[in-house]
Parts: C-alpha cells; structure tokens; sequence
C-alpha cells in the first residue's frame, strides 16, 4: 500500500510541472490550468510512463475522473469508481485504498480527490501499482533486514562477551572468592573492588554485611552466657514451683474430702426435711379434707335447721287448720242442738181442735241431728288431740333447732381451731421449704466449690506439666547453648 501511494503522490507531482494550474470543470470537460483534460489518454499514458518500468508485467495505472465519469486513462480498459469510492472520494473528500483485479492482475489502487479553485470535489485522481511490484519490493526488503539483523547480531555478541567480562564475570568471580572465604568463616575477608556500578555497590554490601555478620557473632558469644546463666535460674525457680505445686495439691485433696462430706451430710439433712415436708403436706391434705367435712356438716345442719322451721311452718298452719276444725265442730255442735230443739217441735203438732200429737217427721230429724252433735263431739276430740300433738311435735322441733344450732357453734369453734393448725402446718411447711432450699443451696454452692478446687486441680496439673517443660526446655537450651557456642567458636573475628 505504500508503494501505491508514493506512485500517486509522484505522479500527481509530475502532473503539476508538466501541467500547472488548478483543477477546474468548464461546461462537462475537466481542465487542468489551461490544459484540457481530453479523452486522448495522452497525459494518463504519460504519467505512467514515468512510473513505470520496460517490463510489461510492472505497469502502472493511471486515471483521472470527472465526477465518477473516466476521463483519461493509459490503459484500454473501462473503469468505474465504486459506490464506496464515489462516497468516500467525491462526497466526503477523503483518500481511498483498496484491490482490484484487471485482466486476471490484482493492484493496489490509490484514489485521491481533484477539488476546484472553492474547494469543492469535481474529480478523481487515481494511480494502481502492480501487486507483484509489492511483493517483490517486499522480499528484498526482507532479506535486507534480514541480512542487517545477522550481521547487528554477530557484533553485539562479540561486543557484549567482551564487555561482559571485563564489567561482569571478572569482578564476579572475584566477589564468589572472598564470599566462600566468608562462608568458610573468615569474618575477617574484605572485598576490595575500586567500582562504583551495581559490582561496586554489591561489593560495598558485602563488606558492610560481613562487619554486620562479624559484630553478630561477637554479641552472640556475650548472649551464650546471659543465655546460661537464665537458664540455670530458670531450673532452679521450675524446682521450687515443682515442690510448691505439690504442696497445693496435698491441700487441695483435703479441702475436697472435707467439702464431700459436708456435701453427704447436707444431702442426708435434705432427705429428712424433704421426709418431714412430705408428712406435713399429707397432714395439711388431711385437714384440708376434715375442713371440707365440716364445711359439708355445717351447710347441711344449716340446710336441716332450714327444713326443721319451714316444719315448724308448716306445723303451725297445721295448728291454725284444726282451729278452723274446731270453731266448725263447735259450730256443728250448735246447730245439732238447735236441730234437737227444732225436730222435738216438729215430732208434737196441734190439730185443728187445739190438740198436740207426735209425727214421723220429728222423729227422724231427732236422729239426724243427735248423729250430728256426736260428729261434732268426735270431731273436736280429735282436733284437740291433734292440737296436743302439734304443740308436742313444735316443741321437740324447738329443742332440736337449738341443739343443731350450739353443734354447730360448736363446729364453727373446731373449724377455726383446724384453720389455726392449717395456718401453722403451712408456716413449718414454708419454713421447711426455706430450710430445704438453703440446705440445696449449701449443696450446689459446695458442688461450685468443689468444680471449682477441681478446676484448681487441672489447673495445677497443667502447671506441673508446664513446670516439667520448662525443665525440659531449659536443659534443652543449655544444650543450644554449647551447640552454638562450637558454631560460633568456628568464626574467626
């Protein structure tokens, strides 16, 4: 693509000596200053004969175009602008590039826009280069860089071998020397490099670390003996706090065999006052029921006064029906008697001459009315009986209301008395619960107690554990110690 635009640009420069002024549309025919641009295909052709070479198979193309009409061209071939050439070139102005393909030859073609004296775009400039000049030009370029890119290779390499060792291995392997004396133990190497590169400063470094590693070395040996010394102390405190361990733990025992059996006697206590709260509960069951069998006495002695007076009541209308009976057999008797005086008038009559004589009537009506006063007589002997007996009968009621009535005071007094008892088993039974939950609490503030001497316990077990590692960390120390006290020893300082 490049050759393809320098041969458009050469050629447009050649265009413009050969044929100077500006470009300009005269009534349909294309002007280029004075020089029309005709239909000869003259200036095409000569155009590209100064681009292109002898060979046939290396011949340019060139065209110009009114709007998107041909007119000059160096080749006998119809050409048309396509529609994106027409849209990019002579509607927006723009440089164009693409391929296209004459007589089975592709090319690359460069289209540019030929614009008026305004400015406006009347026309395309067009150049094509074949696409075999492409790949040739290609190719050399190619095998000249890579020609250049071998020969740059060969000389850097020498150039950096060199350079190399003389900045490089040498001072390196002067540098590995002194280090593996170093290593060895030599504190007392230096490296001596006069550079003031990154050799220089890793020289500069490693002097600076073996004075470092040196000084190291020196406290190390001052520390293997404070590190002695605090380790024999720290046998001598991990004894001490063995034996001290110990002594806890003799205590420890004791207070938790004491501590049990204040926990068994508390456990019995609680067991007695728990017995002791139960009879109490199956007492206060007990009067509960017997006050529950007063109460029942009491309302039915109340229900039985309840009956007695409505008996009484009862009883007394009793009384004031046979008073009724009475007045009536009182009533009856009077008038049996005036039926006797009447029947003894009625048994004597007078005649017509002034003489009385008996009659049946009389006679009859005597019987009737004697049968009627011994009914009466009868009738109040039986109500007087009666009267007698209701007055026996309200009296034994009375006695027996008041004996119901002092039972029941009597009652009231033993149900009083059992709500008294009630009142004081209830209060021992309260107490006894207190008595019982300060014995449970006794025992569950024991039980903590005891967790917590067994906790104390672990607690000593691990101290003895730890008392027993610091023993061991300790001799193992000292053996560091020596240890390092024989690596350090091998630095010569």
């Amino acid at each position: 693509m490049q050759v393809s635009e320098q041969n458009q640009t050469t050629g447009y420069k050649i265009l413009n000596l050969k044929y100077p002024g500006l470009w300009e549309d005269k009534n349909g025919q294309l002007y280029k200053g004075k020089t029309p641009i005709k239909s000869s295909f003259l200036i095409s052709k000569d155009i590209a004969g100064y681009l292109s070479d002898h060979d046939i198979t290396y011949q340019r193309i060139v065209a110009i175009f009114l709007n998107n009409q041909l007119i000059d061209t160096n080749i006998n071939k119809q050409i048309e602008l396509t529609s994106i050439v027409r849209e990019k070139v002579l509607k927006h102005g723009q440089d164009y590039h693409n391929i296209i393909k004459i007589d089975s030859h592709k090319y690359y073609i460069d289209y540019s826009p030929l614009k008026d004296k305004a400015g406006n775009n009347i026309g395309v400039w067009m150049v094509g280069v074949p696409f075999s000049i492409v790949k040739d030009i290609m190719g050399e370029i190619f095998l000249i860089i890579t020609i250049i890119l071998v020969l740059s290779i060969i000389v850097i390499q020498f150039a950096l071998s060199e350079m190399l060792n003389r900045l490089l291995f040498r001072p390196l392997s002067h540098i590995i020397d002194k280090t593996r004396l170093i290593a060895s133990g030599d504190l007392t190497t230096k490296v001596e490099l006069d550079r003031e590169d990154e050799m220089g400063n890793l020289a500069q470094e490693i002097n600076i670390m073996t004075k470092e590693l040196k000084q190291m070395v020196k406290n190390i040996n001052c520390m293997n003996q404070d590190i002695y010394i605090s380790s024999q102390d720290l046998n001598c405190i991990s004894e001490q706090t063995t034996v001290l361990i110990e002594g806890i733990s003799s205590s420890t025992e004791e207070v938790t065999v004491s501590i049990e059996t204040v926990n068994n006697n508390t456990a019995d206590i609680s067991n007695e006052v728990s017995n002791v709260n139960y009879y109490i509960q199956r007492g206060l069951k007990r009067m509960n029921a017997i006050q529950g069998n007063m109460d029942n006495i009491i309302r039915s002695s109340r229900k039985s006064i309840d009956i007695i007076k409505t008996l009484e009541q009862t009883s007394d209308d009793i009384k004031n029906v046979t008073d009724i009976i009475a007045h009536i057999a009182e009533q009856t008797n009077l008038l049996s008697l005036n039926a006797s005086i009447e029947a003894a008038r009625a048994s004597y009559t007078i005649d017509g001459s002034g003489r009385t004589s008996g009659g049946d009537y009389g006679r009859g009506f005597v019987v009737v009315a004697e049968e009627i006063r011994n009914l009466s007589v009868e009738t109040q002997d039986s109500v007087d009986n009666i009267g007698n007996n209701i007055e026996g009968l309200i009296l034994c009621i009375n006695d027996a209301v008041k004996i119901i009535n002092h039972n029941n005071q009597q009652i009231e007094k033993e149900v009083v008395n059992i709500n008294e008892c009630k009142d004081f088993f209830e209060q021992i039974s309260i107490k006894i619960d207190r008595i019982n939950k300060q014995v449970k609490n006794i025992v569950e503030s024991n039980k903590d107690l005891l967790s917590e001497i067994e906790e104390i316990v672990m607690i000593k077990e691990e101290e003895d554990k730890s008392a027993h590692s610091i023993l061991e960390c300790s001799n193992k120390l000292n053996n560091f110690v020596k240890k390092l006290n024989t690596l350090v020893n091998k630095f010569k300082v």
